[in-house]
């Protein structure tokens, strides 16, 4: 498998090759587009080190986790993963720089009991439910895949934090499960017979298999149980320590009012409620509108708009203290304007000068990518690299068959020549040449090192990520709708205008062009998009449809 360094502790993983019956893994087996992955049930697998053996074959103590999965796609290929590595794992930095030197191989391993493969070696059903990376150093080599027991494999997914998200029962303990598995790469039919397919001789018994799972799902348990623990202990310390810490705040506060309270004369407070309430007799019946009401009313009569303290005190009681809650909601507009608060003096998060900048904004550094169409017709057409120092190629291309006839069988012989007479037209097998000549073509983005420096994302790795794909994406733009021609109203991206010249799509004439322009014979108008559409559109194709590469076809 193909592990590629293509970030700071990133790789691309080939996890999956696609083979064939004539292109099989040391098993003698082989994936295709048509295995089922079920990667909807399992989701993306933990990078393992070596499926949690040692070189030898052994079973490892625990584990190695590496990193996690971030990404799959599928290409002409195989089943691509996106890995990240664990920087704090001194056997990841051993996996990356052997991904550096080209040494650093794959496995992607499965279930046993879920997994299917035909008689002649096709795998029909692989769940990917963990992916193992390693340096191809010794005995440790890939096949193009790895099967572990079940115990292993969930033992594999509690150790890492995981669910295990598998169907079906164990065909070792369930008798339904065992018949529904059919034909698979392992036997359960014995106590003794269940193995871990493995590159090489080596093999591990059922219980070697069954410690190694108890062993590794026991030690999992305990870390997380511990950390648990460690970790509940740690929030009621906290919570101790700040309602302690509250607890004071609280005390130091009342104290620092009491003594306040007693310089300035004034009653104490009991629960919250001012007694002003309960002596003051004139005033601790009204309400807070009341209230309002009548200091407006004072204010407006006394020559000097003198109002008493105590009617002050006592508005701010009814409306803040205990005995004013129930009545706020309702009267406090009145309140709150005899108290001289106007409505444009509230303060608020949005407000520009009086609390906006304040009030950040959180950028998150997740990018989010995307959504892209896979560039299924690029892979399909033939490349060749023009070798340096020549600007033109000239590729041969097949012509017109030799013609097929009905013929009779031969009764005579050539009275000159000895040879049978021939009773078939000679034909002739056409030749041709395609010359294609070098065309450019760039693309241009320039940034500051601070950029770089100071961004969220990784500046200049997204940046080349980027320019990779939407080259490929624009190859395959020029290959679908490609059209050299820039007279006004002609070209068929720019049917209304006339394009500049420098357009991508200008570089060469793409299948688009041919059926519209080159060979209208090969052009039909499309419908509502039935099967009908599809079938007659196949008919198109090689000799009105009959024996059509269906590899070399695709639908947009």
């Amino acid at each position: 498998m193909i592990i590629k360094a293509v970030g700071d502790w990133e790789l691309d993983i080939l996890a999956v090759p696609f083979g064939g019956a004539d292109n099989k893994d040391a098993d003698g087996e082989w994936f295709d587009a048509d295995t089922l992955f079920h990667e909807d049930k399992f989701g993306l697998p933990p990078l393992v080190h070596y499926h949690g053996y040692t070189e030898t074959g052994k079973p490892e103590g625990a584990p190695v986790y590496l990193g996690k999965t971030i990404e799959r796609w599928v290409d002409q290929a195989g089943i691509w993963y996106r890995g990240v590595l664990d920087k704090t794992i001194e056997l990841a930095g051993q996996i990356m720089d052997g991904a550096q030197k080209d040494i650093a191989r794959a496995s992607s391993g499965s279930v046993t009991h879920l997994a299917r493969v035909d008689d002649d070696g096709h795998i029909r059903e692989w769940p990917v439910t963990e992916l193992s990376i390693f340096n191809a150093i010794g005995n440790m080599q890939p096949a193009n895949r790895h099967a572990v027991a079940m115990p292993v494999a969930k033992a594999i997914y509690l150790a890492a934090g995981l669910d295990w998200p598998g169907e079906g029962g164990d065909p070792e303990t369930d008798p339904e499960a065992a018949a529904k598995a059919g034909a698979g790469s392992v036997d359960h039919t014995g106590d003794s017979d269940v193995t871990i397919a493995f590159t090489g001789d080596t093999k591990m018994e059922d219980k070697d298999i069954q410690a190694l799972a108890t062993k590794t799902a026991q030690e999992a348990v305990a870390v997380a149980l511990k950390a648990d623990k460690e970790e509940r202990e740690a929030a009621e310390k906290l919570a101790a320590e700040e309602a302690e810490r509250t607890a004071v705040a609280v005390k130091a506060a009342m104290d620092a009012r009491d003594k306040d309270d007693a310089k300035k004369g004034r009653l104490p407070v009991v629960e919250g409620v001012p007694h002003l309430l309960k002596y003051n007799a004139p005033m601790s019946n009204l309400s807070p509108a009341d209230l309002a009401f009548g200091i407006d009313t004072i204010k407006g009569k006394n020559r000097d708009n003198y109002v008493s303290p105590e009617a002050y005190e006592m508005l701010a009681a009814k409306v803040l203290g205990k005995e004013g809650e129930a009545s706020y909601a309702l009267e406090s507009q009145y309140a709150l304007k005899s108290m001289g608060i106007k409505s444009d003096e509230v303060q608020y998060s949005t407000l520009s000068g009086y609390g906006d900048e304040w009030v950040g904004v959180l950028y998150s550094a997740n990018l989010w990518e995307k959504i892209r169409q896979a560039v299924s017709i690029l892979a399909m057409v033939p490349q060749e690299q023009m070798p340096d120092g020549y600007e033109s190629m000239v590729w041969p291309l097949e012509g017109a068959d030799p013609t097929w006839y009905k013929v009779d069988q031969t009764t005579a012989t050539n009275a000159t020549t000895g040879r049978p007479d021939a009773t078939i037209t000679s034909s002739r097998m056409a030749t041709g040449n395609k010359t294609v000549t070098v065309l450019k073509a760039g693309v241009r983005a320039l940034w500051s090192g601070e950029l770089a420096e100071d961004s969220l994302v990784r500046w200049a790795p997204q940046l080349m990520r980027q320019i990779q794909t939407s080259g490929a994406e624009s190859l395959e733009h020029a290959l679908i709708d490609g059209d050299t021609d820039e007279t006004g109203t002609t070209n068929i991206n720019d049917i209304a205008g006339t394009p500049d010249g420098t357009e991508f799509f200008v570089m060469l004439n793409g299948f688009r062009k041919l059926a519209l322009v080159t060979n209208t014979a090969n052009s039909r108008p499309g419908g509502t998009l039935t099967e009908d559409d599809y079938l007659d559109t196949t008919a198109l194709l090689g000799a009105a449809g009959m024996y059509a590469d269906q590899t070399k076809v695709g639908f947009i």
